[in-house]
């Protein structure tokens, strides 16, 4: 039955008439086109898949940086409490050195110059308590900023992704 549908449509000729036009240098030359489009379409998805694939390493890194930096500034907050407490301890162990030493010699420490020399080592302590703070918050400041950048440049990186497969406009389509 199939043979018969074949011979009735003659398809055999249809083969024949392909042949010859694939033989001919127009059909040649069509065929040609079509392998170059062919290998160019190939070659466009690997690339598109290549650049993909980098752009998601890259994506990677970059948020891997962003956490870092993220964990750097939380660390600087953390030492330059430390320094500060440490400051606040050194200050008032300084106080105290100044008052027994005073003391010993026989100075009232709550007047006169002694009393002026006492203010001026607190504030001298108050002033690099504050320095030391305001030193770790713009370290901060900047290691945020430069996480932050790092989120946006990952996001703009991934924005960067090819469309690997060809938009399809029927619903059905496996493409």
């Amino acid at each position: 039955m199939c043979t018969a549908n074949f011979d009735a449509a003659k398809a055999g000729e249809s083969f024949k008439n392909f042949n010859q036009y694939a033989d001919s240098k127009d059909g040649q030359a069509e065929i040609a086109i079509g392998g170059i489009g062919l290998n160019n379409a190939v070659n466009s998805y690997f690339e598109a898949k290549s650049n993909n694939a980098y752009a998601d390493y890259q994506r990677s890194i970059l948020l891997s940086n962003s956490q870092a930096l993220e964990q750097s500034s939380r660390d600087v907050i953390e030492s330059g409490r430390d320094q500060i407490a440490w400051l606040g301890f050194k200050g008032r162990a300084e106080d105290s050195a100044v008052v027994n030493d005073m003391a010993y010699r026989g100075i009232d420490t709550n007047v006169g110059s002694a009393k002026s020399y006492r203010t001026g080592l607190k504030g001298v302590n108050q002033m690099n308590i504050e320095n030391t703070r305001y030193n770790a918050m713009l370290q901060s400041f900047g290691l945020e900023s430069n996480a932050l950048q790092a989120k946006h440049q990952a996001e703009a990186t991934k924005m960067q992704n090819k469309n690997e497969k060809p938009k399809c406009n029927y619903p059905n389509s496996p493409i």
